[in-house]
């Protein structure tokens, strides 16, 4: 849950394909095309999802269940979304990304 324009909003977690910090506020994109606005911290967000969300830079989380293939430094959602991977994160992603693959 989160609170947009003075009103507390819900987005469920397996609708959302990523959030990107855009300075004071997150951006929450979901797989409906819509980008949700509100004030917040990335780092506080981390441990507020479920196992299949991961950080994969400064200012991006990303729902590993919307992600298509990967580089070594990209992440493709869908057939066009490109994602960097933030070097300090890369093996992170890499360890949640082959479990997942199992």
């Amino acid at each position: 849950m989160y609170k947009n324009d003075g009103k507390m909003c819900k987005i469920p977690c397996n609708k959302i394909l990523y959030i990107e910090s855009k300075g004071r506020y997150l951006s929450i994109h979901d797989n409906e095309g819509k980008e949700n606005l509100f004030v917040g911290k990335i780092f506080e967000q981390v441990d507020r999802l479920p196992e299949y969300f991961i950080r994969i830079s400064k200012s991006c989380i990303v729902n590993i269940k919307y992600i298509s293939s990967f580089t070594g430094d990209k992440a493709i959602i869908g057939k066009n979304l490109i994602l960097n991977i933030g070097r300090i994160y890369k093996e992170d992603f890499m360890e949640v990304i082959s479990n997942a693959l199992e």
